[in-house]
């Protein structure tokens, strides 16, 4: 029994050992997931484009990266991904020691690495750079501690927990087009207001009867 009882451990251990832990990006950082990394090819092929070399100044040390750490988590590299793209803005492309693509910038602070959506790209009456995401690293591990927003709001733009997480997506004499949460309302390009229109309702931002 007792062999059996350590056997069982060691499965266990060597299961744990494969997944990465993060906090779930709330304010508390209660909620705690695992997920597949990204692979470190993929994430040097982001941020370096077709200058792959540009990853030996940028992170010497792919384990111990903020940066790359960050990336490696699917939520986060899927929405750096499709926003450092922007097909239609007309801006060059960003060094990669300050940005990904055309349109997403960040910083490196220690061990946190924050991301935004440039000003430089078009979303005409939008104000992109208030979309950011905050994720803190753990470098000596090799992991994810903290996502801001959390996973679930960078996944659906209508995910809500109150209704102050909302916001009406209308303005500069535009009609009102519908609700998102704050995190994706700053992209959309008919501008954006808090206001009664818009409420959560069962986790999802919706438009108000009357």
């Amino acid at each position: 029994m007792k062999k059996q009882k350590f056997i069982l451990s060691i499965l266990l251990y060597i299961f744990l050992s494969a997944c990465t832990t993060f906090f779930n990006g709330d304010s508390s950082g209660k909620q705690i997931d695992t997920y597949e990394p990204v692979e470190n090819n993929k994430i040097i092929e982001l941020i370096c484009a077709e200058k792959t070399d540009c990853i030996k100044t940028i992170c010497p040390d792919l384990n111990e990266c903020p940066l790359t750490i960050a990336l490696s988590h699917p939520v986060v590299y899927d929405f750096i991904s499709e926003y450092s793209k922007c097909v239609d803005c007309n801006t060059p492309v960003f060094s990669p020691k300050i940005g990904i693509g055309k349109c997403v910038e960040y910083e490196v602070l220690n061990s946190e690495v924050r991301f935004w959506i440039s000003d430089n790209c078009n979303f005409r009456y939008g104000n992109p750079s208030q979309t950011r995401i905050s994720v803190r690293t753990n470098s000596t591990q090799s992991r994810i501690q903290q996502i801001i927003p959390s996973v679930e709001t960078i996944l659906d733009p209508t995910y809500c927990v109150i209704d102050s997480d909302c916001r009406c997506l209308s303005g500069s004499g535009l009609p009102f087009v519908g609700c998102s949460n704050s995190f994706y309302a700053p992209l959309n390009p008919t501008g954006f207001f808090e206001g009664e229109e818009c409420g959560c309702v069962e986790g999802r931002c919706v438009a108000r009867d009357g």
